[in-house]
């Protein structure tokens, strides 16, 4: 029996306070949520554990009880509201469970005059919480396929066609028989050149394809820094800095180069030459032997693409992706930046002539046709959206392929003038001779999401009613997939237009009633709903659900609003500009995925005004400190009615609210529009507290890389490691930890001097925050190939 006027326990007493503050966690918050429309469950679990508390603190052994009955409800409510799906149920399950490890402790048990029995079912209550721990480690995600295919044909052994898009490479060398054996065979490190210094050096993003040409690498740093390297050795050829000039750049990235061969007779200087665009609105061509700018192009070896581009203020227009050579002709898109203003530069496509860096034609997205001569003082159209990305090309077909952006105000379109939503959003077919529309595919009408194509689309030649149909494949930040027959832009699968949510837009907008929808697999996740949020804690997820109540939701392309919008998938996109990669002989392709969501918050321009929201302030932060957020800022949107802010949808702790996986990896077959496998890629290792490696899949940036052999190579997520997995099973079959982050697209090519076959990825950034910059070329080999 228990002396009711003996001395509490030190240990009784903290123990009781520990549920009432859980308790009153629980209640507060989910009284809200509960009037908010959403579960219950916290309400009454907080107030069954507050009353926990209260009997543990008058030292009754009714609390156990009492608090059997929270876990017992959690776990019913648990499996009742999102099944067995073991990311979901952790932090439903696990911090109640954990707690009731405190009634098996010997001195609360004494304290309480708990039997043995009871003391045992405790334990099995908290013994069953870390079994929900440990659950998503013992079912991982992964789908193989049922049956292997066969192995594909020999052909012809050559590295990735950057113009293809499609990422495959026709090399056998390294296959799944022997990835296992793959070894560091060099790594570049290129901050020891120093071209990358101080600031530069930490803003800078290595995002670069090396472009492998005879026996070199050739690369560019995110402040357009050129460097060369022997393929075999990575031993420094050359070096060539362009010293741009960042003022008011948000992006130091180069995504690489571009080559072409016979420019001039013979074998003189520049005789084959690398074209690169910069950040500073240059078109720089450089020999590729010396690295030195080419003397007859433009002017000495530059052309500026701010000609006939009216005012440009500092850092609005830039360039980050290679240019396309299609025959003599250099053809370069640019960035317009988003956000800033309504009155912003043209967002031409231009080409030029590779030898003269004479303009040859401008294409803007206001007119089906190319303009072919420009005077010094003409004018591009003003705000027309911009190609950012990178492009494709079929010289037979004398076609580019270029992923369009949207208009440069993103997130309101009330007062955009006709003609600029005309090919905003859009895969346009270009002629690369004239530079008119040849089609045009739109996958975004009226876009107000950000929603541009980011990805560069993957060209694949695919048997269709026994006919091989030339095919363009354009993976989308929706998660569509619209595979078109690239001579026409007619859909090879179908394309339904579905309604869309009209309600909740601002005053003036002019929302499209319908959308575009592939019936190709769409790697979009379903609509999310209160149960499909996610936290780390109890705490986290309950703060996730009640900001997901509060926010203006109806599903895909829910218009912004000034009561804050859910946009999902987020304005960063399921895809972006590392696209997909397509095994050519087996037709399967291969996707990196992200799965996050975004908030959209249209701010009224008073209100705006009052924040400090401007121009000069908006990209860092408004007055409030609130500005500068994972992928988003305060956008000013000077000249129309609102500025808005499109921040990532974090929980307190800084995790996604959707639950996980928040990065993947999945495989189609283009024939049967079947999914072979998916699995998580990447883990929390490098953004988690204490380097907690759990197995969500994280986000990322790049593509993949696949081989005829059968194997997909991939750095891409935000994690210092590189991977190969078996193309047709989906099976984890090597990976190696990098220096930093792997967020470029790797390259695969066989050594001219002995054969053997590489591959390799630049690694570059930071991979905690505040750590030092790093810059690499790392480079993968078998020591020794004719091993079986």
């Amino acid at each position: 029996m228990i002396d009711p006027g003996a001395k509490t326990p030190w240990a009784l007493s903290i123990f009781a306070l520990v549920l009432w503050a859980v308790g009153l966690l629980l209640a507060g918050p989910g009284l809200y949520l509960a009037v908010l429309g959403g579960s219950a469950y916290y309400a009454l679990a907080g107030v069954l554990v507050c009353g926990a508390g209260v009997l543990v603190w008058r030292r009754s052994a009714l609390a156990a009880l009492v608090y059997g009955a929270v876990v017992l409800l959690t776990v019913i409510w648990a499996y009742w509201e999102v099944g067995p799906k073991v990311w979901l149920l952790v932090p439903r399950i696990s911090g109640v469970g954990l707690l009731a490890l405190g009634f098996t402790l010997p001195a609360i048990a004494r304290a309480l005059g708990l039997s043995g029995r009871t003391r045992q079912v405790m334990a099995l209550a908290c013994a069953g919480s870390l079994l929900a721990l440990v659950l998503p480690f013992a079912f991982p995600a992964s789908k193989p396929a049922a049956q292997p295919f066969a192995s594909a044909a020999g052909g012809e052994q050559r590295g990735p066609d950057p113009l293809a898009g499609n990422h495959f490479a026709r090399l056998d060398q390294i296959n799944p028989a022997n990835v296992a054996r793959l070894k560091l065979a060099w790594q570049a490190d290129l901050m020891a050149t120093g071209l990358l210094k101080g600031q530069v050096a930490q803003a800078a993003t290595l995002q670069v394809t090396p472009l492998r040409i005879g026996n070199g690498l050739y690369l560019c740093l995110g402040n357009n820094a050129v460097v060369a390297l022997d393929a075999d050795s990575g031993t420094q050829l050359w070096t060539f800095d362009p010293k741009v000039d960042h003022t008011g750049s948000p992006a130091l990235v180069c995504r690489g180069l571009a080559y072409h061969a016979g420019a001039t007779p013979g074998a003189g200087i520049c005789a084959e030459r690398l074209f690169m665009a910069t950040i500073d609105d240059r078109l720089i061509a450089l020999d590729k032997a010396t690295g030195k700018p080419c003397p007859r192009f433009g002017s000495n070896g530059t052309v500026s693409l701010r000609a006939n581009l009216g005012p440009v203020h500092p850092g609005y227009h830039y360039s980050t992706s290679p240019p396309a050579v299609i025959g003599n002709r250099v053809i370069v898109g640019s960035r317009v930046l988003d956000g800033r203003n309504a009155d912003m530069p043209s967002g031409a496509v231009r080409a030029f002539d590779a030898v003269s860096g004479q303009l040859l034609w401008a294409w803007d997205t206001l007119s089906p046709k190319a303009v072919t001569a420009l005077g010094p003082e003409a004018v591009l159209p003003r705000s027309s959206p911009n190609a950012w990305s990178l492009f494709s090309a079929d010289p037979a077909m004398g076609l580019v392929f270029v992923p369009t952006g949207g208009v440069a105000i993103d997130h309101f379109g009330g007062n955009r003038r006709d003609g600029q939503d005309r090919y905003g959003s859009s895969i346009v077919a270009l002629d690369a001779a004239t530079g008119s529309v040849r089609w045009n595919f739109q996958t975004v009408h009226h876009d107000i999401w950000d929603y541009d194509v980011a990805s560069q689309p993957a060209l694949v030649d695919l048997p269709l009613n026994g006919q091989t149909v030339p095919a363009l494949v354009a993976p989308t930040k929706r998660g569509q997939v619209f595979v078109l027959d690239r001579r026409t832009g007619r859909p090879l699968y179908p394309v339904d237009e579905k309604p869309v949510p009209q309600d909740g837009a601002v005053a003036g907008e002019k929302l499209a009633p319908t959308q575009p929808y592939s019936r190709f697999h769409s790697f979009a996740k379903p609509a999310l709903t209160d149960a499909d949020m996610w936290g780390a804690t109890p705490f986290d997820l309950l703060a996730c659900r009640i900001a997901f109540k509060r926010l203006n939701y109806h599903g895909e392309f829910t218009p912004p609003s000034v009561q804050g919008t859910l946009v999902y998938p987020a304005v960063t996109g399921v895809f972006n500009w590392g696209g997909v990669s397509v095994d050519l002989d087996r037709r399967i392709l291969i996707a990196n995925t992200n799965n996050i969501a975004t908030v959209v918050t249209l701010i009224p321009r008073a209100q705006a005004d009052r924040r400090g929201i401007s121009e000069e302030t908006g990209a860092r932060t408004d007055s409030n400190g609130k500005g500068s957020t994972l992928f988003g800022a305060a956008y000013p949107q000077m000249g129309t009615p609102f500025a808005a802010t499109a921040p990532v949808f974090l929980s307190p702790l800084g995790f996604p609210c959707n639950a996980p996986p928040w990065g993947e990896l999945t495989a189609v077959s283009l024939e049967t529009n079947k999914m072979l496998w998916t699995q998580p890629l990447g883990t929390t290792r490098d953004v988690a507290p204490l380097g907690l490696a759990l197995p969500t899949g994280i986000m990322g940036q790049g593509g993949s890389l696949v081989t005829s052999s059968g194997l997909t190579f991939i750095g891409a997520a935000f994690e210092s490691a590189f991977r190969a997995f078996d193309s047709q099973t989906g099976q984890l079959l090597w990976s190696a930890p990098l220096p930093a982050p792997g967020r470029a697209t790797p390259l695969s090519y066989r050594s001219l001097k002995d054969g053997r076959q590489f591959v390799v990825v630049a690694s570059g950034g930071t991979s905690r925050a505040g750590g030092p910059a790093k810059a690499f070329i790392v480079a993968y080999a078998l020591d020794n190939p004719s091993r079986p």
